[in-house]
């Protein structure tokens, strides 16, 4: 939390994604309040945009994970157009 402030007195902007307004999120600058157990769809999402718009260290990536190939396939179901209503 010391970290998170000091970073936020720098100028940082903090969000917080939680589905409780918890400590946290009350410092936040935004709370994000997700449904519970909605946290793996969305980090699912983000990391589906992260590897299409090439933000990640691909090198570190191929050196240092194990099954980033497989989490690239998989992810890729998590588009917005393959969202169900």
């Amino acid at each position: 939390m010391n970290k998170l402030m000091e970073s936020k007195r720098r100028g940082a902007k903090v969000v917080v994604i939680d589905p409780l307004r918890t400590h946290t999120a009350k410092n936040a600058d935004e709370w994000i309040g997700i449904r519970p157990g909605t946290d793996g769809a969305l980090a699912l999402g983000i990391i589906h945009v992260m590897l299409q718009k090439g933000w990640y260290d691909s090198a570190f990536a191929d050196d240092w994970t194990a099954g980033f190939g497989e989490l690239k396939e998989y992810v890729k179901e998590f588009s917005r157009r393959s969202s169900k209503g």
